[in-house]
């Protein structure tokens, strides 16, 4: 069995986003804006960020934060993401977000701020599992996602 292999066009599929939403976003928000890709190489994508794309999509798309502040603090949120105590925390994995001053958020622990979000990670990665086909009754679905190997047909890996 190999590793997943997730494509851009995988990731606008799980998270739902246009090829040009997509580019901008990779463009423009840290890390990913400040990754070099080699010429005629196709960018390969973790697991880890399809939770941080759907995020995004969360912030931008649906409360309407603006992508420039959102970059702000993405190399922070996709650190957080990637980061081993949020993969093995499953259910409980939190991420809060502080206005400390219109338009300008930080990530923060729970907050006493006036306007505070809350970023719950189970939501995506179910969104993720039913992406990649591991069953909600799989013991696949116990490991922490992003240290999984599983195989998967709309992802190109290898059955």
């Amino acid at each position: 069995m190999s590793t997943i292999k997730i494509t851009a066009s995988d990731v606008r599929e799980c998270v739902g986003v246009t090829r040009s939403d997509l580019q901008r976003w990779l463009s423009t928000l840290p890390p990913f804006a400040t990754d070099g890709t080699e010429a005629r190489h196709a960018r390969q994508f973790q697991t880890t960020d399809l939770i941080f794309l759907l995020l995004i999509k969360a912030l931008v798309k649906d409360i309407g934060l603006k992508l420039d502040v959102v970059a702000s603090f993405s190399n922070q949120l996709h650190e957080q993401v990637s980061s081993t105590s949020f993969v093995e925390r499953r259910e409980s994995a939190e991420i809060c977000l502080s206005m400390i001053e219109p338009g300008m958020w930080r990530l923060t622990s729970p907050s006493s701020e006036i306007l505070s979000l809350t970023l719950r990670l189970q939501p995506a990665r179910e969104i993720v599992y039913r992406f990649l086909g591991v069953e909600a009754q799989s013991a696949q679905r116990d490991l922490p996602l992003g240290f999984v190997v599983v195989g998967n047909r709309r992802a190109g890996g290898d059955q």
